[in-house]
């Protein structure tokens, strides 16, 4: 038996079997065509809602940056308006003693002869404050 004849007895069958076989291969080549197109649409919506999303991190990214700049340039302005307050303070504060130690002196009771600035210690205290040009004008 060579493997021609062989191919002929065997082909009636094989035609029977392909015949019953052939609508479901057809159905299965169709039905997979099918599901190759929804993943390639799923794969399509997925990769632009990446590129969406992407978008939107850049943005929120470049966002906090500017946020992060605004939060440093504020405390900085907090931190010297802090120090220009306490530089105020300290004026105040020192000008208070001043003024402490100004109320503080009593008048003599006898006058120089003179009856000038030197003869009254709240006058002379009052005067150290200014400097001899405020003293002219």
């Amino acid at each position: 038996m060579n493997l021609l004849s062989f191919l002929r007895a065997i082909y009636p069958t094989f035609l029977g079997i392909l015949r019953m076989i052939y609508p479901y291969l057809i159905g299965a080549v169709i039905g997979g065509s099918f599901v190759w197109w929804a993943q390639g649409v799923r794969i399509d919506h997925l990769q632009s809602d990446l590129t969406m999303r992407k978008g939107e991190l850049s943005i929120c990214q470049d966002t906090n940056r500017e946020n992060e700049t605004t939060i440093q340039k504020l405390k900085a302005e907090v931190k010297r308006t802090n120090a220009l307050c306490e530089s105020r303070l300290k004026s105040n504060d020192e000008l208070l003693k001043r003024l402490r130690d100004i109320d503080s002196l009593k008048k003599p009771e006898a006058q120089n002869e003179k009856g000038g600035i030197d003869s009254d210690p709240l006058l002379r205290e009052l005067n150290s404050m200014f400097d001899e040009a405020d003293r002219k004008n």
